[in-house]
């Protein structure tokens, strides 16, 4: 037996909103540490990884170790319906063929939904081991809006993280521009935190990246790591856990593939 209670939808709805754009269905993996997700994006170049902790829901239960086949696609239709308020629970037996939603509001209007599950195949997703020279943190809507504001002069963003600062550069056909934040500047109410070994840069897909920033509504700040030749790992924590994509960098040869 699976039950776990949210007080406020809003977080669980927006992470499903969030993985929506990026994939239909996945493995969610339960036991008494939690809920997990690992999956990728169709064409095989990010990679996302859901943690989200027992101790963080208001009642967590798990009688044994399960794996759920989600229908995202279909979840979201039936947690559209909950309010940002309203609190959720979530059912499912050992059977693992259904999963239950019960919305709840202020009022007492209830809503009871049945989800039903699909048999996936199981991915074995290792990651490579990376390690990361360089380390940025700043505020998420700001991540987001210079990426949504730099798309419309290429689809492709450089980022260049050296000790001293971080810079967005784009260069496109109407031209080329570039967005730099110097280290514990506070360009909106959270500071540019960098912490590099050394200077690192990489090229990106920023449909994919603008993409990943519907998780910026979850929390105030995001974390990004880079190694060179390497994924970049964009992670964006909340009140349940934390959602980290990793993108392969836009190299000469083509290479995409971030797993094993």
């Amino acid at each position: 037996m699976f039950e776990a209670l949210i007080s406020k939808a809003a977080d669980l709805k927006r992470i499903i909103e969030a993985l929506k754009e990026m994939i239909n269905e996945g493995n969610v993996k339960i036991d008494s540490e939690g809920i997990s997700l690992q999956a990728m994006d169709a064409s095989h170049v990010a990679l996302i990884v859901l943690n989200m902790e027992a101790t963080n829901f208001e009642e967590f239960r798990c009688d044994h170790r399960k794996t759920l086949g989600i229908p995202i696609q279909n979840l979201w239709k039936m947690m559209r319906i909950a309010g940002a308020d309203d609190s959720i629970r979530l059912i499912a037996d050992d059977t693992c063929t259904k999963l239950k939603i019960v919305s709840e509001n202020s009022a007492g209007k209830v809503g009871d939904f049945d989800l039903n599950l699909i048999i996936l195949p199981e991915e074995q997703l290792e990651m490579q081991d990376i390690d990361h020279i360089c380390e940025i943190t700043m505020e998420s809507s700001e991540f987001a809006r210079i990426c949504r504001e730099l798309a419309v002069i290429s689809d492709e963003l450089a980022i260049i993280a050296t000790k001293e600062r971080i810079v967005f550069e784009v260069n496109g056909d109407a031209g080329k521009g570039q967005i730099c934040c110097n280290n514990g500047n506070c360009i909106s109410k959270e500071q540019v935190l960098i912490d590099c070994k050394g200077s690192v840069q990489g090229s990106y897909a920023l449909r994919y990246i603008n993409q990943f920033n519907k998780a910026a509504l979850l929390g105030d700040r995001v974390f990004i790591k880079m190694a060179p030749d390497l994924p970049i790992s964009f992670t964006f924590p909340f009140s349940l856990g934390s959602i980290t994509y990793f993108l392969a960098p836009k190299l000469p040869e083509d290479v995409s593939n971030i797993v094993s």
